[in-house]
């Protein structure tokens, strides 16, 4: 565990908000903790996980390739590239050369070209760098931003989608970003926005997130590393990832080391925390319900949300036999809590005494649907959210 400062001032000091530890796939017990700055209000996990359980999680575990669905992008995503691109288009004409942090599978950089762009990326993942060949014929490069040798590269855009709230040290990585600009480059940036608490989805702190961003602390961040806004942060989005997102851009500028700080992030965490509580015990209700003539319970999905299942319900006291089935390769055969993942081939659905409990958020009606277009589906499915 590793004790560090503001990630966007370097106060020492924060006022905890969260600290539970959780049992995760292929990585054993990892405590998350949550803290609010005390000097400016910026969110993040503190102390941190153990940065080699960080890197292991994306390199070996990315769940970043759309198992199930044969590599293509969900609806969400290709919404998302729409909405993305005509943002930029306001500001930028698509001509010259863009890189994306993080790049995935590739689908984000392949719209981009499409739109004119000449791309690059990187991405820890393996998996996620050959998904991106194969679907869109992109030659990508493979490691950790931190590690990239950027000396010779120069690029018109930057592309951080959905990426900066899992770095150590998200400040870094953007001073590594305005090296890797032209000048007159811009810097584009979407993440999870920490406003309007009450639309935050059940477990919105999780291992991988190490850092939450609100507007004021976004721009906050910006304006320490140097990056001039280009107008304001953007949150009055219609589509939601499950979560508010903010999206805002920005160039080399001079360093303002002047903080406004986020008067409401430590109060809109704590009556998020409380109000997460009590979701919890209505899910463990449905689960009880759902699964009460069931002879075997499986759980479809082996990530970081089947964790937090496990650990806030009583699904682990039930006495029928617990399966855990995902669509994702690189989790099969690991454990979680003890029970090993399997594939979801392995499951007969024939059988009416089995139970599945859908554990994804963001994914639960695309699995739901899934299993019911099978005509020999006699188990019955358990939903939590919908």
């Amino acid at each position: 565990m590793t004790i560090r400062p503001c990630i966007v001032c370097q106060h020492a000091q924060s006022t905890e908000v969260f600290n539970k530890p959780y049992h995760l796939t292929g990585l054993g017990e990892v405590a998350l903790c949550i803290t609010v700055c005390d000097n400016c209000g910026a969110v993040y996990q503190n102390p941190l996980p153990d940065q080699q359980k960080i890197r292991k999680t994306y390199s070996e575990m990315s769940n970043y390739t759309n198992p199930g669905r044969d590599g293509k992008p969900s609806a969400t995503k290709v919404a998302a590239l729409d909405r993305q691109l005509a943002y930029l288009s306001k500001f930028m004409s698509p001509k010259g050369r863009a890189f994306q942090v993080g790049c995935s599978d590739g689908y984000t950089l392949h719209r981009f070209q499409q739109a004119g762009w000449k791309v690059d990326g990187i991405d820890p993942s393996s998996r996620a760098i050959a998904l991106a060949k194969s679907q869109y014929s992109l030659a990508l490069n493979k490691g950790f931003i931190e590690d990239f040798n950027s000396k010779d590269a120069q690029y018109d855009l930057i592309i951080l989608t959905h990426v900066l709230e899992h770095f150590v040290d998200p400040k870094a990585v953007l001073l590594k970003c305005l090296e890797m600009l032209k000048d007159g480059g811009h810097i584009f940036i979407e993440v999870p926005s920490l406003i309007d608490q009450e639309s935050w989805p059940t477990s919105y702190f999780t291992f991988e997130h190490l850092s939450y961003f609100s507007p004021l602390s976004m721009i906050n961040l910006m304006k320490a590393c140097g990056i001039e806004p280009l107008g304001p942060v953007v949150t009055d989005l219609t589509e939601k990832d499950p979560y508010p997102i903010q999206m805002c851009h920005g160039r080399k500028g001079k360093i303002s080391p002047l903080i406004e700080k986020d008067q409401q992030a430590l109060s809109m965490c704590q009556a998020y925390v409380n109000r997460d509580k009590a979701r919890w015990q209505d899910i463990n209700h449905k689960i009880d319900i759902g699964t009460a003539e069931a002879k075997n319970i499986a759980i479809w999905g082996g990530g970081v949300h089947t964790a937090q299942l496990l650990e806030e319900t009583t699904l682990l006291e039930h006495f029928a036999p617990i399966t855990i089935v995902d669509s994702d390769p690189q989790k099969w055969g690991k454990s979680l809590y003890d029970i090993t993942i399997v594939a979801p081939s392995t499951l007969i659905l024939e059988d009416p005494e089995l139970a599945i409990v859908i554990s994804s958020f963001v994914f639960e009606q695309e699995i739901k649907q899934t299993l019911e277009a099978n005509h020999n589906l006699h188990a019955s499915i358990v939903t939590l959210y919908s």
